[in-house]
């Protein structure tokens, strides 16, 4: 029997002092979670640092990223024993739920501008018609 991969989320605390350091920690998750067969969906890495709540292995400020990928169950062990890094201050990796990205507002703005009649005309009809003249 076959397993299907299902979708997951990684949200990371790391420290880097360089931006290509962020760059090769980075690149170091992606790689850990390709060379499983998984496949990035969405990335996305702080520019500025974050002030942390609470001490992280002795560290106030971090920076944080986030991956969502698909991978096989069966590989989300073998993902977290490798990104053990002395650099990566903690990982939580989730099972994300299939959502539809949200519309905007100004596409729902466009959507209820589109079905109003456009010509004067129309409109006074209209307005005819509920006024009742």
């Amino acid at each position: 029997m076959t397993q299907e991969s299902k979708l997951y989320e990684i949200s990371f605390f790391f420290e880097s002092e360089a931006d290509e350091d962020r760059e090769k920690i980075a690149s170091a998750i992606r790689k850990e979670i390709e060379d499983r067969k998984g496949m990035i969906l969405e990335e996305r890495i702080s520019s500025r640092k974050l002030r942390l709540g609470y001490l992280i292995q002795k560290k106030r400020e971090a920076f944080l990223g986030c991956f969502k990928f698909l991978l096989l169950p069966l590989e989300i062990a073998s993902l977290k024993n490798s990104l053990q890094n002395a650099q990566i201050l903690r990982f939580e990796i989730v099972k994300s739920a299939k959502t539809e990205p949200e519309r905007s507002a100004s596409a729902r703005k466009i959507k209820k501008t589109a079905e109003t009649p456009a010509n004067p005309e129309e409109i006074d009809k209209k307005l005819e018609e509920i006024l009742g003249k």
